[in-house]
């Protein structure tokens, strides 16, 4: 990680909302998303991080494998 912080001007949060494609799983500060046992599959979520809380919607899954979702205090 230092090598990437050493780049300068990006950001490593997210943004409040946006699309992402999950690879097997994906943990980040705010909530967790977890495609079968994490080492298969893959899907794409849209996400609202606000207040109350964060809102994660599935847009695909094409391996139709079952996907869980947490959310955290963080």
């Amino acid at each position: 990680m230092p090598d990437v912080k050493s780049q300068g001007g990006a950001s490593l949060e997210l943004p409040r909302s946006g699309r992402l494609v999950v690879p097997g799983y994906l943990v980040t500060r705010r909530f967790s998303v977890w495609i079968g046992d994490g080492q298969q599959g893959r899907c794409e979520i849209s996400y609202e991080q606000g207040s109350p809380g964060t809102q994660i919607r599935v847009l695909s899954n094409p391996s139709g494998i079952p996907i869980r979702t947490s959310m955290t205090n963080g």
